[in-house]
């Protein structure tokens, strides 16, 4: 059965003809589905707006650790820890990428979000109370100031931008589902991709739980992205390939060059983490990172800006939901007769 073609349905003993666009009634179908689920995410939204009303700020070095907090500060960071946003090119302090894939059938063409990924560094937020937060923005909702960064996945795009992409798309790819490392080097336009980004020395609000830090500190583990620099590592250095060199051959088989490098990874994290440690321990009153079930929300709006983007969100949901799965309900009812001749 061709589902991009209208059907037509013979009625017995009669030279009428009903017409039933099959295609029109499956995204009717979706529709009314998806009106069904902007109505719960409506309740959600508001339940995060209620969340936002009832918190009052607090400041970093007062406020209570080991509780749902919000606070607002400056994101401070030394040039030396900048990230590169993959896009834009800009020196950022974390970067989120959206990626969406083009979905085309014979009435419509959509974009489909497929993919997300997100830079693993955390930054620094100052409010001027003699402490700062440590804030790993990973699994956060992100409320930004514009629509973000686009570009397409196609032949204009310039080489130096599809390189940085290439790259984190390769460090990040344990967080991909449906992305390919592959599909990077795509050129046919199918593919478009929306960074946002946190840029140092902006005001951001952030609501979530508080954690003093310390745990995390000393639980980091290693991370695939420090596993290719050691891995580098060993490799470049004769005295690193001779004690890893288990047989004695004068060369490191796949399984040695595997345990050298986490070998030599893993002390390259605990010098950071030890680092860390003294610096949480004598700076950071806070650290926020996502923690199930608090909600965590960062955004370099004010909060009255984020609270009437939260209540616009959410009476677009709780309203537009219903109206959608109604209406599509309400097309469906009048054709169902119609849709039963044809089956």
């Amino acid at each position: 059965m061709d589902w991009g073609y209208t059907a037509h349905v013979i009625l017995a003993n009669s030279s009428s003809e009903v017409r039933v666009d099959l295609e029109l009634v499956m995204y009717t179908v979706m529709g009314f589905f998806a009106g069904i689920y902007f109505f719960f995410k409506g309740f959600r939204d508001l339940k995060t707006k209620r969340t936002v009303e009832d918190i009052p700020t607090s400041r970093i070095a007062t406020g209570a650790v080991g509780t749902d907090v919000e606070i607002s500060g400056k994101i401070v960071c030394d040039d030396d820890r900048l990230l590169t946003a993959p896009l834009s090119g800009d020196p950022c302090v974390f970067y989120a990428l959206e990626i969406e894939k083009l979905v085309r059938s014979r009435n419509s063409t959509r974009w489909v979000t497929i993919d997300t990924l997100h830079s693993d560094e955390g930054f620094y937020v100052e409010d001027g109370s003699g402490a700062n937060a440590l804030v790993f923005a990973e699994g956060a909702q992100i409320i930004q100031k514009g629509k973000g960064f686009v570009q397409h996945l196609d032949r204009y795009l310039r080489d130096e931008v599809r390189q940085r992409f290439r790259q984190a798309v390769a460090d990040n790819r344990t967080e991909l589902k449906k992305f390919d490392t592959g599909d990077a080097d795509n050129t046919s336009g199918k593919y478009r991709v929306t960074e946002k980004k946190f840029m140092a020395g902006e005001t951001v609000y952030i609501l979530g739980f508080a954690d003093s830090g310390l745990k995390l500190a000393a639980q980091r583990k290693l991370d695939f992205k420090t596993f290719l620099k050691a891995r580098k590592l060993v490799l470049k250095h004769p005295k690193l390939i001779k004690r890893f060199d288990r047989d004695e051959d004068g060369a490191l088989n796949p399984d040695e060059l595997e345990w050298g490098a986490k070998v030599i990874g893993q002390r390259m994290v605990d010098k950071y983490n030890r680092d860390q440690f003294a610096k949480l321990y004598s700076n950071t009153k806070m650290v926020f990172k996502k923690a199930q079930p608090s909600l965590f929300l960062i955004s370099n709006r004010k909060e009255e800006e984020v609270l009437d983007h939260l209540t616009l969100h959410t009476r677009l949901k709780l309203f537009g939901g219903p109206a959608l799965s109604i209406g599509c309900a309400a097309y469906l009812i009048t054709i169902y007769e119609d849709i039963l001749k044809f089956f």
